[in-house]
């Protein structure tokens, strides 16, 4: 397998997101390197453009990526991918628990899900857009 140099204080910063993603340096580097590589946005072309409803994001988990739409008006989240996939929640916490007992069901899943989903455009946490053009 290729490998990379990256000095001591890059190490630690990919192994600090690692265990806070509670996945691998690996995952956060094609992570960061996947959210880079997407096209800009819409709303970067068009800042006066309204806010669309439905927000594509993800969860990183133990190595296993989760893919879900963030509703801005209902604040509900739909799982698209994985075992969870079609099922929607009332909350990004509700989705986010859902997920950890689905992938690790012998941990404790509380999780605030404002924290956990990041958006697919740009890799921000959720919470970013929390109060952002609220309806």
């Amino acid at each position: 397998m290729p490998s990379i140099q990256v000095s001591d204080s890059d190490l630690a910063r990919l192994t600090l997101l690692a265990r806070a993603w509670q996945t691998t340096e690996s995952d956060v580097v094609r992570r960061l390197l996947d959210d880079f590589s997407r096209p800009s946005p819409a709303t970067a072309e068009h800042p006066d453009a309204p806010p669309t409803s439905h927000v594509p994001i993800f969860a990183l988990y133990q190595g296993h990526r989760i893919e879900a739409v963030y509703d801005r008006a209902t604040k509900r989240v739909e799982i698209t991918s994985g075992p969870l996939k079609g099922q929607a929640f009332k909350s990004p916490s509700g989705a986010a628990i859902s997920a950890v007992q689905s992938i690790n069901p012998t941990v404790h899943p509380n999780r605030n899900g404002w924290g956990f989903w990041f958006l697919r455009d740009g890799g921000k946490a959720l919470n970013t857009i929390r109060y952002s053009h609220d309806s």
